[in-house]
């Protein structure tokens, strides 16, 4: 995250629910970057949440039943 690699005007993060150095859809949508760093956390987008706490939350309650699916499917008895 260096120049000449990096520079805040072609970088866009969605870290913590909030865009870093603001949305770029409708940037992109008008075609207006020649080049962009972009940097997205697809788990943001796919759990339900208003805050990234219960976003998290969320994520964990999914990734705990499949995990206890796994152990199922190896007859592992969790009792």
């Amino acid at each position: 995250m260096q120049p000449p690699w990096f520079t805040r005007d072609k970088y866009r993060s969605d870290s913590n629910q909030h865009w870093r150095h603001g949305c770029p859809h409708e940037e992109l949508r008008a075609g207006g970057f020649e080049w962009l760093q972009l940097l997205v956390h697809p788990e943001i987008w796919v759990y339900p949440g208003a805050t990234m706490r219960e976003t998290m939350h969320a994520m964990l309650d999914v990734k705990h039943e499949e995990l206890l699916g796994y152990l199922a499917g190896d007859r592992i008895d969790l009792g």
